[in-house]
């Protein structure tokens, strides 16, 4: 029923476009597109393939997710790296088709001779990958190859130099692009990179980020904190760590100069579990004037009775903002006395700007959660394939580059005894803008 609901909107859209077309006389599809949705308010809806998710734990959500709204249909699955369970877990999600690899998945749906194995107009116009993070690169690569929009889970790539190849591909492509950090699409941390973009706590000159979980305290064995080769050269910093830094690069609007960073492995079987469960960096910022500016990261995957506790405090010389996972619906400002001046709680209704509020869909003090703002996050990379904009920054290729460089010099620095060293510079490109 859902299925057949959602094709006969799609094609009520369709119709409705060539209507307005011709009522209109002007030339191309993508601008009456563009004009139906600015006179009628309506979106038309986006064909997904999803790469990966039905073998781990986290995957779903982001399919859940994608329901919420009704403007995106589940086009294509290659959802296991197992063919059978491919095909199985993409029937049980509801996805039109499904697919053994999404090597076949990508062939069938984006290349030029798409229309013949799925038929016209209905073949998949974007990606999402879920895969384990050793295969991000392969999959992103090829999609972009035949230059497809990507939205990509973090960390981008395991390999640095793979990091660096999207972004030049990207650019040289111009396609849009969103790397899934998840945690940008809250409401609450919308606003706090507003107002410190409008100078109400002045200029930050410390951030403190956390993350804490506590699943892998004891003698657990998963692929993230096991095999290098599918996590990457670091497991808490990678998997969480960058989340912490994310809240730096977006809120605060820093990026990293210099890292000198200490990773440890507290728990787990001695030679099972290979990479790092606790993590934790000092950060020199780079700032546009010189001023000095200062960021505390620190992340664990074993801190017993840790559920994603993840928050900032980012102080500047006019005031501070904090906000935790906690209390999600709240962010706090402090004035340069250190007085709670404002408590801002998310929905509806509440006067927040302009550029907020796409982002809330529920009346005040009904929290919002991790489903929407996960779907906040495909709704911009939606806006940005439709070639819209998004009303604030949504995580881009230059975040999920800067999360991989900044992991990559970390480990560096806990090879050299937790020296600080060095980060190249990545821009703070705003893709709202």
């Amino acid at each position: 029923m859902y299925e057949h609901s959602l094709r006969l909107a799609n094609l009520a859209f369709l119709i409705s476009v060539n209507i307005f077309a011709r009522f209109r006389g002007t030339k191309t599809f993508k601008e009456e597109i563009q004009m139906f949705i600015l006179v009628s308010g309506v979106n038309p809806v986006l064909r997904m393939a999803v790469a990966g998710g039905g073998g781990n734990w986290f995957g779903p959500y982001h399919t859940k997710s994608l329901r919420m709204s009704g403007d995106f249909e589940l086009s294509a699955g290659a959802l296991s790296s197992n063919p059978a369970k491919s095909l199985k877990t993409a029937g049980e999600e509801r996805f039109k088709r499904g697919y053994e690899t999404w090597q076949k998945m990508v062939d069938a749906e984006f290349n030029s001779r798409s229309a013949k194995f799925v038929g016209a107009g209905q073949a998949a116009e974007a990606i999402s990958i879920l895969t384990r993070n050793g295969s991000h690169f392969e999959i992103a690569d090829a999609v972009l190859d035949l230059e497809k929009p990507v939205y990509c889970e973090k960390p981008l790539t395991t390999d640095v130099n793979d990091a660096r190849a999207l972004l030049q591909k990207v650019q040289a492509k111009n396609l849009p692009f969103v790397t899934s950090y998840t945690y940008c699409g809250y409401p609450m941390v919308k606003l706090a990179r507003l107002l410190v973009q409008n100078g109400d706590i002045g200029d930050v000159y410390k951030v403190v980020a956390n993350y804490k979980q506590g699943w892998l305290a004891g003698d657990t064995e998963n692929w993230r904190c096991d095999d290098p080769a599918q996590a990457g050269a670091s497991s808490c910093g990678g998997d969480i760590g960058t989340h912490a830094f994310q809240f730096v690069r977006y809120v605060a609007g820093l990026g990293a100069k210099e890292v000198g960073a200490r990773t440890y492995t507290l728990q787990g079987k001695p030679g099972v579990r290979k990479l790092d469960d606790d993590f934790r960096a000092d950060v020199v910022l780079d700032t546009s004037d010189g001023r000095l500016a200062v960021a505390e990261i620190s992340a664990s995957q074993v801190e017993r009775g840790g559920q994603n506790d993840c928050s900032f405090e980012i102080y500047g010389t006019k005031g501070a903002i904090k906000w935790t996972i906690k209390e999600f619906a709240k962010l706090e400002v402090y004035n340069a006395n250190a007085q709670k001046i404002a408590e801002h709680w998310d929905g509806i209704g509440q006067g927040f700007p302009g550029e907020v509020q796409p982002y809330m869909t529920l009346p005040g003090r009904h929290p919002e959660g991790h489903f929407p703002a996960m779907n906040n996050l495909y709704q911009d990379f939606r806006r940005l394939v439709q070639g819209e904009k998004p009303s604030i920054h949504v995580p881009g290729i230059h975040d999920g580059v800067a999360g991989v460089e900044f992991i990559d010099r970390a480990v560096y620095s806990q090879s050299q005894g937790g020296i600080m060293v060095p980060v190249p510079k990545i821009g703070l490109v705003d893709n709202s803008l």
